[in-house]
């Protein structure tokens, strides 16, 4: 429904409505550690064989973390450099970048893989 509609009717949130509470409730999960975060997402919906870019959650991380948001090249650039994990192998080079107990383990039996 658009939101012309919404404000016509009353009592429905609106898409902007529904924006701020989204980059609330972001804010407040981001703001409940006291030490460190980490966000993720895929970078392949394996489904259709496609590249996916990040949420509006991982969108409006980068433009917290950097004052604005990069383009859709650089976003898969970095995240093509910032791991080695891939389709075949979906685990880090090192187990200190794990971010599950799955992950390490995959990473500790690479060496042992045939």
């Amino acid at each position: 429904m658009l939101d012309a509609v919404r404000e016509q009717i009353g009592g429905l949130a609106t898409n902007q409505d529904r924006l701020e509470d989204e980059r609330l409730a972001l804010a407040i999960a981001a703001g409940a550690t006291d030490q460190q975060i980490c966000f993720s997402y895929s970078r392949l919906d394996l489904d259709q064989g496609r590249p996916r870019v990040p949420s509006f959650y991982g969108l409006e991380i980068f433009r917290a973390a950097e004052g604005a948001l990069p383009d859709f090249a650089e976003l898969a650039r970095r995240a093509e450099t910032a791991t080695n994990a891939r389709l075949g192998w979906p685990a880090p080079a090192d187990t200190a970048d794990a971010i599950d107990n799955a992950e390490y383990d995959l990473c500790a039996a690479k060496p042992y893989r045939g």
